[in-house]
């Protein structure tokens, strides 16, 4: 897997299709475009939970994780100033370390909800647009799913399996091949 995801990004392609896209993190993210870097909106009044190995990535770059982090509900989770992500830079209306965010950053608008299951966000202004995108879901699927496995290794929570998969389907379905 270590080897795949090295290719992947040398290519600056899509994640690897195999495997359970455990280690897959690609810098880009699932879901671009030139608006995405700028919109802010999922950046606003963020909860995204924080993973070990991104609260790590981002204390390489020499941040103290009681700056960008806080504990609210029992997971440590990116902090808000001024009702915006610790990293989002109201200047330029961009992320201050982009190609080291969160796992859950990178995979935004993909989300899953503990009863609708996976879906795009739709409070993001270009959910619909990335519906249609079959390569790009299909692709961050597994990484979603490892991030859920990841929140039960570290934090103790489940997710249901069978509402993954049966929304997964459903998302899937709706997409351009």
């Amino acid at each position: 897997m270590q080897e795949m995801w090295e290719r992947f990004q040398l290519r600056g392609g899509e994640a690897p299709a195999s495997g359970r896209g455990r280690d897959a993190e690609p810098s880009r993210g699932f879901f671009t475009s030139a608006f995405c870097r700028s919109c802010g909106l999922c950046c606003r009044a963020t909860e995204m939970v924080l993973l070990r190995k991104d609260v790590e990535r981002l204390e390489r770059l020499g941040y103290r994780r009681g700056d960008f982090a806080v504990e609210s509900g029992g997971f440590a989770r990116l902090r808000n100033v001024d009702g915006y992500c610790y990293f989002y830079d109201k200047a330029t209306g961009l992320c201050r370390v982009y190609e080291h965010r969160p796992l859950g950053c990178r995979l935004y608008p993909l989300v899953f909800d503990e009863v609708r299951g996976v879906l795009l966000d739709p409070e993001c202004p270009l959910s619909s647009f990335f519906a249609e995108d079959c390569s790009c879901l299909r692709a961050a699927l597994p990484v979603l799913r490892s991030v859920l496995e990841a929140l039960g290794e570290e934090y103790g929570v489940r997710y249901d399996e069978r509402v993954f998969e049966q929304s997964s389907k459903k998302l899937l379905s709706s997409c351009r091949p």
